[in-house]
């Protein structure tokens, strides 16, 4: 497809993606076709043509891209360069920065996936109440007369032939059960998301790195 722009004074006006429609000069005139070469007081219509000016010498290279008006075309350049040693070293780092964001996200999921099982077993209504009757079991083991209210009524409310003895210390027993699990997992996602922070992203080995966490 032959591309014409439409220049008045060094400045693009408009583009026609084909040889129809109208041109409209300084002056207010119109006038159509707009065709190649056509010239009228500052008014130019110039064919648009893409360039490529490649001066790169290595594998690591940068692009950019600009329109350069000249006196008979319009030009689309795509320069290709070599990077700096300083943008060479800016997209590994960003590299490295975006392969740690997702070892990030995989650390997170396998911490969910390892307490999910607790999660499916106990709601998170229930899971609530579970420091109060921690603390009762607690009080009830040092003085079998303290008070614990909610323990009491989930023991009648059970409707099971367990005494309070019993019943406090499978909560006692059951919650430390919870907690080991829950803080193991933890400690793991804790420790792997240490370690990836104690990496340099200039690193050489950098990748190797977070692979090994």
């Amino acid at each position: 497809m032959n591309i014409l722009a439409h220049v008045r004074n060094g400045v693009i006006v408009k583009y026609f993606d084909k040889p129809a429609g109208w041109v409209v000069l300084e002056s207010g005139q119109k006038v159509s076709p707009p065709v190649a070469g056509y010239v009228n007081g500052n008014d130019k219509i110039l064919p648009v043509i893409d360039e490529t000016v490649d001066t790169s010498t290595g594998v690591n290279t940068t692009s950019s891209s600009s329109v350069v008006v000249k006196d008979a075309t319009v030009s689309n350049v795509r320069t290709i360069r070599d990077m700096t040693t300083q943008e060479i070293a800016a997209t590994q780092a960003q590299v490295v920065a975006d392969i740690i964001s997702v070892k990030r996200a995989e650390i997170a999921k396998q911490y969910d996936a390892a307490i999910a099982p607790l999660e499916a077993a106990h709601s998170q209504k229930e899971r609530d109440t579970w420091p109060q009757q921690v603390t009762e079991a607690r009080a009830f083991q040092d003085n079998v007369n303290a008070n614990i209210p909610l323990v009491a009524a989930l023991r009648v409310s059970r409707g099971k032939s367990e005494t309070a003895q019993e019943l406090t210390t499978k909560i006692i027993t059951n919650y430390s059960a919870f907690s080991n699990v829950v803080g193991t997992a933890l400690g793991i996602m804790q420790a792997r998301n240490e370690a990836l922070a104690a990496i340099h992203l200039d690193d050489e080995d950098a990748i190797a790195q977070i692979e090994a966490v």
